[in-house]
This record gives C-alpha cells, sequence and structure tokens, in this order.
C-alpha cells in the first residue's frame, strides 16, 4: 500500500511540477536536497518562501517551516560568514571553490558566490598504477599498482604522496643503509613493566635462523625524539618461548614506555644493531602491541634484514676454532673439554706406530694426552675418548653415541685427533691423521670395529716444559710444573699432607673423614665394632623368639617352631578334628566309622544301610553291625537261633504223639501214648 501511495505521489508532484532543474540548481542550505530526474527533493526544510529556512523544490519531505530571524551568509566556510544569521539570503562569498556538484571539492552554499572556481575531482592518481585517471586530483584510495613501485616514505625509492593510499601487489621498496650501531643497549628497571614473548625459531635475520646471543630488544623513543632500549633479551634458540621486559617510564621523567606507546623492536648480532624491517604481532586479549603495566604482548614473527660489515667468527686465538680470517667475534670460540661419556659401545683405535705421531715433528713429550673426538650437533669438537701418551703402542675406546643421544661417535663419522700438554690443546696439521682403511681396521666409526692411527704431526706452539707433580691437591704440587711425571704424592684419606687429621668434630681421636657410622648395640645382629660413630637407626634385630641366625630360643619339641608360638593339633586334614592353625601332630587326629542302620530300634546294627561319618548321622544309626534278628526287637531271647518273630508254637518232641517238626517253641501241648500202647 506504502508503494502505491508513493508512486501515486511521484506521479501526481511530476505532473504538477513547471520547472525542470538540473543536477546542480538542487540545493538546500537548510536541509538536505536530492535531484531525481527533473525533480528536486527537499528534506527538512520550508516551501514557503516566506520562511527563513525556505529552499526551492519540487517536492518537500518532513517539511518544518521557521519565521523571523536574521537573513545573512550562513555557510561557516564562507569569507562573509555571519555567526547570527538564521537564514541564507544568498549573499555568501568564497574566494576559492567549486560549483560542480561532482567535484570532490563541491561548495554546497545555495545562491553563493565563488570568486575563484577551482574544483577537484576524485579519482586514482598514482600514474603507476593501472586504473590511474589523470583527470583526478584528490586520490580515492582505488589505486593497484600490479608490480614494483614503494608506498613506504622513507624508502629511496618512494612512489610519491599521489601513490601513498594505492594498493601495491607486488612492492618493492628500496632503503638507506642506516646505521644504528651507536645505539646505546642499556636500560633502566623502572619497578614497571609489560611482558612481551616471542619464539626464536620466528626470528630471521636476511631469511635466515638468527644465531644464540643475539640480542632482542624493545626500544621507546624520548622527549628528544631518539630511540632508547627499554628491554632486552639474548637470543638462545634451544629454548622454546622467551621473553623480554619492557620497562614503563616513572612518573614525571623519561626513562621509559609511557602507556600506549608502541614497540619499536631491533636485533643487535655480530655486535651491530639492526631495526626489523617487518613485526607481526598478536593483538587478540590479553596481547597489545602497545605498552601498559603489567600489560602482555606477543612477537608472532619478525624479520630483519641488513649487511654484516666484516667477516664473524672466534678471535681468540687459543680456541680450538679460532678463525685468522674473523674481523669480529661472533661468541662462538670455545675450548676442548677433556672428558669422555662411557656410553658402553665402542671401537677399539690401536697405535701401532708411536714413533710416526709428532708433535711439531719431534717426539711427543710423555706427559701428554692424545685424545680422538667426534662433532656434535651443535658443530663442536667433543671428547670421545683418550689415553695418556705412552711412547710405546697403545689403544683408545672411541665411545660411540647412546641411542637418541649427542654423546659419542655415529656410525661412520671420521674420528678427528687432537694432543693435550698442560692445558693446552693441539689440532693436527694440514695434512690431517692417516688411519689405516685396509680390513679388519676402518677409518670411520662402526660398533666394536677396529681402527688404527699410522701417522700424524700435531702443531702449534706450547710453554717450554717444566716436569714435576702439576696436581694441585698433591702434597708435592709444583706450580711451575706443566708436565706431570707421575711423581705426585698425596696424603692418606682424611689426613693432610703433614699427618694430622682434617677434622674431628666429636674428639674421640678418628678423623670426621674416617668415622664409620653404625649399630654399636651389642644386642644387635648388626652391631660390629668396626663402627665409631653411634647410628642405632641402622640397628637390625631378630624377631621375637628368634636369635640372629632365625632360630627358634625356646624349641622343646625340636619341630623348629618356637613354643611360644607352636600350636599343636591335629594336622591330617582327612581327620574329623583337623586344626589348620595347629603347628605340630600332637596324636589326637579322629576320624570317621562305619555307621549302620537300626531297623528294629533295638540300638543293634544290621546290614540294611551303612555310611562313613565323623558323628552319629540319627537315632536310627549304631556304630555296630550285631543285630542277630534285623526286624525283630527281642531278637533270640530264648536263645535258640530262632528270631522271636519266627518261633511257631507247638510240640517239638518228636516222641509225642502230636509232634510237629515244623515247631520251634514247645508250647506244652504234647500227647504221649499210654503205657503198653
Amino acid at each position: 500500500m506504502k508503494k502505491v501511495i508513493l508512486y501515486f505521489f511521484l506521479i501526481v508532484t511530476c505532473t504538477l511540477s513547471e520547472k525542470i532543474y538540473a543536477q546542480g540548481d538542487c540545493t538546500c542550505e537548510f536541509g538536505s536536497a536530492t535531484p531525481v530526474g527533473n525533480l528536486c527533493y527537499i528534506v527538512n526544510a520550508c516551501s514557503d518562501p516566506l520562511a527563513t529556512n525556505y529552499c526551492e523544490g519540487t517536492n518537500y519531505l518532513n517539511e518544518n517551516c521557521i519565521y523571523g530571524g536574521v537573513s545573512g551568509c550562513t555557510c561557516e566556510d564562507a569569507s562573509n560568514y555571519d555567526p547570527d544569521a538564521t537564514s541564507n539570503d544568498g549573499s555568501c562569498i568564497f574566494i576559492e571553490g567549486c560549483s560542480d556538484i561532482n567535484a570532490a571539492n563541491y561548495t554546497n552554499c545555495s545562491g553563493s558566490t565563488i570568486l575563484t572556481e577551482n574544483c577537484e575531482y576524485a579519482g586514482c592518481t598514482c600514474p603507476l598504477a593501472y586504473n590511474y585517471d589523470s583527470n583526478a586530483s584528490v586520490d580515492d584510495g582505488t589505486c593497484v599498482v600490479v608490480s614494483d613501485g614503494c608506498g613506504d616514505s622513507t624508502a629511496t625509492n618512494y612512489s610519491g604522496d599521489e601513490c601513498s593510499l594505492s594498493l601495491f601487489l607486488s612492492e618493492n621498496c628500496e632503503f638507506d643503509n642506516v646505521s644504528y650501531d651507536d645505539l646505546d643497549w642499556t636500560y633502566i628497571n623502572t619497578g614497571t613493566n609489560a611482558t612481551i614473548a616471542y619464539y626464536p625459531t620466528t626470528l630471521t635475520f636476511n631469511d635466515l635462523t638468527i644465531p644464540n646471543g643475539s640480542l632482542l630488544g624493545l626500544f621507546y623513543t624520548n622527549d628528544d625524539g631518539n630511540f632508547v632500549c627499554g628491554g632486552y633479551q639474548e637470543i638462545n634458540t634451544d629454548e622454546g618461548a622467551q621473553s623480554i621486559a619492557a620497562w614503563g617510564t616513572e612518573v614525571g621523567l623519561d626513562n621509559g614506555f609511557a602507556l600506549g606507546e608502541p614497540y619499536t623492536v631491533f636485533l643487535q648480532i655480530y655486535g651491530q644493531t639492526f631495526i626489523a624491517d617487518n613485526v607481526s604481532w598478536n593483538t587478540s586479549p590479553p596481547f597489545t602491541n602497545t605498552y601498559a603495566i603489567n600489560g602482555f604482548g606477543q612477537i608472532q614473527s619478525a624479520t630483519f634484514y641488513g649487511e654484516i660489515s666484516g667477516v664473524p667468527g672466534c678471535t681468540d686465538n687459543t680456541a680450538v676454532n679460532y678463525n685468522s680470517d674473523a674481523t669480529f667475534d661472533d661468541g662462538s670460540c670455545y675450548n676442548l673439554e677433556w672428558e669422555y661419556v662411557n656410553t658402553g659401545s665402542n671401537a677399539t683405535v690401536l697405535i701401532n706406530t708411536p714413533g710416526n705421531i709428532t708433535l711439531n715433528g719431534e717426539a711427543i713429550p710423555l706427559c701428554a694426552t692424545i685424545g680422538v673426538f667426534y662433532i656434535n650437533d651443535s658443530g663442536q669438537y667433543v671428547c670421545g675418548g683418550y689415553g695418556e701418551w705412552t711412547g710405546e703402542t697403545m689403544s683408545i675406546a672411541a665411545w660411540g653415541s647412546e641411542a637418541g643421544e649427542d654423546n659419542g661417535f655415529a656410525i661412520g663419522e671420521t674420528y678427528n685427533w687432537f694432543l693435550q700438554i698442560g692445558n693446552q690443546s693441539f689440532a693436527v696439521d694440514e695434512n690431517g691423521a692417516d688411519m689405516s682403511s685396509n680390513p679388519p681396521f676402518s677409518d670411520t666409526y662402526a660398533l666394536n670395529a677396529f681402527a688404527s692411527l699410522l701417522s700424524a704431526n700435531f702443531e702449534g706452539e706450547f710453554d717450554s716444559l717444566t716436569y714435576g707433580c702439576d696436581d694441585s691437591t698433591a702434597c708435592n704440587y709444583d706450580e711451575t710444573a706443566n708436565c706431570n711425571d707421575n711423581s705426585c704424592t698425596y696424603p692418606e684419606s682424611g689426613y693432610d699432607c703433614n699427618g694430622n687429621g682434617l677434622t674431628d668434630t666429636d674428639g674421640d681421636g678418628i678423623c670426621d673423614e674416617l668415622e664409620i657410622a653404625g649399630c654399636i648395640d651389642e644386642t644387635a645382629c648388626n652391631f660390629d665394632t668396626i663402627f665409631t660413630d653411634e647410628d642405632n637407626d641402622t640397628c637390625v634385630y631378630p624377631p621375637e623368639y628368634y636369635n640372629c641366625d632365625g632360630v627358634c630360643i625356646n624349641d622343646v619339641n625340636g619341630n623348629g617352631i618356637c613354643d611360644e608360638l607352636d600350636n599343636p593339633g591335629c594336622t591330617d586334614s582327612s581327620a574329623c578334628n583337623f586344626d589348620s592353625d595347629a603347628s605340630a601332630d600332637d596324636g589326637s587326629c579322629t576320624y570317621p566309622i562305619i555307621w549302620y542302620w537300626d531297623t528294629d530300634g533295638d540300638g543293634l546294627g544290621d546290614d540294611y544301610f551303612s555310611m562313613s561319618s565323623c558323628e552319629q548321622p540319627g537315632p536310627e544309626f549304631v556304630d555296630n553291625i550285631d543285630d542277630p534278628c534285623e526286624f525283630d526287637i527281642e531278637n533270640d531271647a530264648d536263645g535258640d537261633g530262632v528270631c522271636e518273630s519266627d518261633e511257631i508254637s507247638g510240640c517239638d518232641d518228636i516222641t509225642a504223639c502230636n509232634y510237629n517238626n515244623i515247631a520251634t517253641e514247645n508250647d506244652g501241648s504234647c500227647i504221649y501214648p499210654v503205657e503198653e500202647y
């Protein structure tokens, strides 16, 4: 419905409009004017020419008429601007301006007079850009430079301000070699700081990993506009994350970072200082790239570029890696450490021709040490085995590296030879060492292999040899000796060189170093007269009832169980009274018996049913099988061999007339014949 009304309104106004407006004619200083085709829409102004905020147009939206007030120039940029005027009377005068509404500097002031017309148009002002607009005088940031060019105003090949807003797809900036070598790297601990974290491996110099020992610093700009160190850290790539304390300024002073001040990152490498070409900061909370008390920052990456003047290297001529060509020391100097690790696996290197092993072409002093060295992961020589030089046939164990470690020779690694006299080490001359490669010998390391040093000449200047004892702990130490002749003597343990005990804290006449602490309780199993100091906490006692040999003190029955612990009883598990807690059998075992069924309940069992049990299974069972008549409780009361229940009454006399041959019990019924019959 709203669209219909709007369309109707536009049709009606278009129909009623008599004046045709050009784009530049539709203006309103009291509100906004928008030309639409031949129409001029006025918003927030008045259509009444008598009103002070009258604007000429064809259509009015949100009309708001104001009457009265002061007429004059209401455009603030005009030379005759009247701050008291409430309505513009078209009297404004501009010394310079532009009446073209399409211009970037269009003078939007109705009825004004422009003395000098100077229009500027927006577009790409960079001649290097593919979309360069020669008519544009104001850069609108749309320029795109496809190749080369530089938008950094500090570069020597800066493309100019007309290209400062351009997008460089393949920027190539060049800079003068500005030296920061005079920067002072000392800083003040002001008591308040922020912590800036970084990973050394994300920092590069000339696209290479920055070497250990270099300094990464955070600098602030002081009131004189100079860089001042606010904190630094020595780079160590062997660590994980590192951090720098960035110290904040104290109140009223200029000795640290101000709140909100950005960090400027510098690198000191090989004695020279370079400013970071690019630093990527983590700005996700809690991190920030500007200073805050107790704040946190994180450098995600930093790149430095520059030219190192001179040759870095070790400039100490006493170091094993001395570089005579080095013009400045890079901190890489080190000396040989004559200690090795017995890794449990080795090769054996034979020296069968000691006459071919020399020092400056001469025989090697007998106080020398000859060693074989491997190169560790840091590129330094490390001792893998050595032996005291004897001038005779000898052998040296060359220890191999353990799995996952860097503490010995790797399979196939070359042997490197050095000689030591006193505290001086000497390398083999430029001819190198001659190692046999004829089987069974190998000139590189292998586990359980054999090697043979055929010849080598060590070279170097060394102090004149003074033979004697060069061990400062010996009684006859000679501080002038630099060649040990094995003459050193040492005090007895616990005593000084004069035979005096070194210490006797408890005053028992035994030096503390010789005291032996232990159990001095004679009842203890580990009592020993060698102990001189009481330490009865170490005493060991036998269990109760036993002696120190583990034998019972009391065992009357000799069963190996102490009487106090003995518990005699039946130990036969098949017995009725088996006692699992019994320690010895006392002959009391009882066993199950046969119980017989008493059919007639006369206390005498029969063979009708029987069972084995430790106890009477029931009242029907008896422990005998003596029942002659299993179904007759009277059994054979008269002893005639016939159970009472089986007796047959009658005459059992064979002479009687009525004799009954099956009768078993005479019932007095016999009849006898009369005499003479």
